[in-house]
């Protein structure tokens, strides 16, 4: 996979695994204006959902042992 691989980024977004996005987004790199590639776009229910299950799971991961994290 390369750097913003279209294959993998390019109308998708990642929430409990890949997702086809509503819309998409242009990279640019700032310094040269050139196109690095397209990201999807997720909608505000999207990040919604992403958010609450990063929530779970980070109460679920302060509750493992620190030897089984490790």
């Amino acid at each position: 996979m390369t750097f913003l691989d279209s294959d993998v980024w390019g109308g998708k977004f990642f929430s409990d695994g890949w997702q086809d996005a509503p819309a998409e987004q242009p990279v640019v790199e700032p310094a040269t204006g050139d196109r690095l590639g397209t990201v999807g776009l997720s909608t505000a229910e999207d990040v919604g959902r992403a958010a609450a299950r990063a929530a779970q799971a980070q109460r679920e991961w302060a509750a493992t042992p620190p030897q089984r994290r490790a």
